[in-house]
């Protein structure tokens, strides 16, 4: 995609996967109307379709954004959709290792430009996100002062063995990985270890000024049901203590709760024990 189309008034913005934009050579310069050409001051929301390449150190494939951003002043909600689209797909032409160096905050760096203004962040899953397993979790975002929402799988928000007694580290400072600023806060994947980070969160409450919602999504590959949330909640009392601090914890919009739960005798965890005394 050449840059004249971006001179446009353009608003909105979606990038189907493998689509680049070519920046000029120029440098932006102000007409007699007083507009400036060689930016795109209109566009507010800017899509785009990626790989998990996009985490990667040394991947080059998504190098024109930072560029492209540097010239889009008024960027308020970036998302980016995780589909392995084209010849990206497992198995193919890189093996699954090739993303053990990558980490989400290289992802955070492209659009680091837009820090100060930035509203709405999405980083959404579709599809099978194997690769998480390979890259490192986000480590800070307070230097987006105004971003207001959040969407986040759990493995690129705490890491994919988060809780786990594998995990190699603990998650970041609460003030550190959240901004004060945030109001809403999804999160795709979810598993039950995210009790325990919610716990951290209810005890930092001065970092969390603004935060009223956060929504929890079981609907995607590599997560735990939304029955066994709905079983083990009695065991979390932070989630009361959430409630209290005036943040609504909720499942996402195609949570529906089934007949069945309403057993004393029902356990949607038992699959789990046997499996595990299957292996030990």
């Amino acid at each position: 995609m050449h840059w004249p189309w971006m001179c446009l008034p353009l608003r909105t913005l979606h990038l189907k996967e493998g689509v680049r934009i070519l920046m000029p050579t120029y440098k932006p310069v102000q007409r007699r109307d007083g507009r400036l050409y060689g930016k795109c001051p209109t566009l507010r929301c800017l899509s785009m379709e990626c790989s998990a390449f996009i985490f990667a150190s040394d991947e080059m494939h998504y190098g024109f954004l930072p560029k492209t951003l540097a010239r889009c002043d008024n960027i308020e909600k970036i998302e980016f959709d995780m589909c392995l689209g084209g010849q990206e797909i497992v198995g193919q032409d890189r093996p699954l290792s090739h993303w053990r160096p990558g980490t989400v905050d290289t992802l955070v760096r492209l659009i680091i430009r837009t820090a100060p203004k930035l509203r709405n962040l999405g980083i959404i899953p579709y599809g099978d996100q194997a690769f998480y397993d390979f890259v490192q979790p986000l480590t800070r975002l307070d230097q987006f002062v105004n971003l207001t929402q959040l969407s986040i799988p759990q493995a690129a928000l705490l890491g994919a063995y988060y809780g786990r007694p594998s995990a190699q580290r603990a998650s970041p400072p609460i003030g550190q990985l959240i901004p004060t600023s945030l109001v809403y806060l999804c999160i795709y994947n979810t598993k039950l270890t995210i009790w325990r980070w919610m716990e951290d969160l209810a005890n930092h409450g001065d970092a969390i000024p603004n935060l009223c919602e956060i929504e929890l999504n079981c609907d995607h590959v590599g997560k735990d049901s939304y029955e066994k949330f709905c079983y083990t909640e009695h065991m979390y009392p932070v989630y009361d203590e959430l409630d209290s601090m005036g943040i609504w914890v909720h499942y996402g919009p195609d949570f529906e709760w089934k007949i069945d739960w309403n057993d004393e005798e029902y356990d949607p965890l038992t699959l789990d024990i046997v499996e595990y005394l299957r292996r030990v």
